[in-house]
């Protein structure tokens, strides 16, 4: 009681399987307040009353016999309360899946300083900066929009590609302080002057993933599911990754797919599948 994260007990004997199921106990309910004697609280007394009873449930948890091959790969979804019966009924009557759309999932850009390399639009438009693009994170990401209020030091074109540093003076000027620092940077542990960057460089641009410029960005530290449509202009850093569809999908096709994300049903699966966070 107390400890926020789910926990999961397993019984095993070092032996071959004996039976096709496994019992489970799934969870519906947590403790409503921290017992005065934890042996005494309301779901461990659940779990010990009906772990022998397998098709039992109450407000707190329900019993089953789990088939083994279920327990064969992760994730396991054993909520309670009939939960991850649906999240297999889900599985089983989805048409298809990102990875047979060939989506494209991973991270836009990655600084490797974001104290250095990412501003305030004051604060460029005071230095009288313009390489700068606007920026967004996991936590501007809600409600279906992106609400930035960063920049980005941007020595690119809009596609990433590198500029000649002689265009980069004021640029350059700005940074020169932190040179250290930037310098510093590794990726993979891998100095970046070493895996053949410029000092000033963003440390990870994935240029591919700019060509296009519709993307679904989401917020991957979240209690809920918040997924946004950007019609391009903004950079996302590692906390909104992106998800690119092939080359020739439509607007209309992002919003599909967008709405299904955004949906309590995904919401529900998601929270069956993923990390709590």
């Amino acid at each position: 009681p107390g400890h926020g994260t789910p926990t999961v007990i397993l019984f095993g004997r070092d032996r071959a399987p004996v039976g096709d199921t496994v019992r489970t106990v799934m969870g519906i309910k947590g403790e409503p307040a921290t017992p005065a004697d934890a042996s005494k609280g309301l779901v461990w007394s659940a779990i010990v009353s009906q772990v022998d009873h397998a098709g039992s449930e109450n407000e707190w948890v329900s019993v089953s016999g789990t088939p083994r091959e279920t327990f064969a790969k992760h994730p396991w979804s054993i909520g309670g309360g009939g939960a991850a019966e649906l999240r297999d009924s889900l599985d089983a009557s989805a048409p298809q899946s990102l990875a047979t759309k060939n989506a494209d999932i991973g991270f836009l850009v990655i600084t490797g300083e974001d104290n250095c390399l990412l501003l305030e639009p004051d604060v460029a438009s005071r230095f009288g900066l313009s390489m700068t693009v606007p920026i967004g994170d996991g936590e501007a990401l809600r409600d279906w929009t992106c609400e930035t209020d960063l920049e980005c030091f941007w020595p690119y074109d809009p596609l990433g590609a590198d500029l000649d540093p002689t265009a980069l003076h004021s640029y350059l000027n700005i940074l020169w302080p932190y040179r250290a620092i930037l310098k510093g940077r590794k990726a993979f542990g891998i100095p970046v002057e070493q895996k053949g960057l410029r000092w000033w460089d963003i440390r990870e641009v994935y240029r591919e993933r700019l060509k296009a410029p519709l993307s679904i960005t989401f917020a991957f530290v979240a209690t809920h599911n918040h997924f946004v449509l950007d019609r391009g202009g903004k950079v996302f850093n590692r906390s909104a990754p992106v998800i690119k569809l092939p080359a020739g999908a439509t607007e209309d096709d992002h919003l599909a797919l967008l709405g299904l994300l955004n949906s309590s049903t995904a919401c529900f699966w998601m929270k069956q599948v993923f990390h709590n966070k």
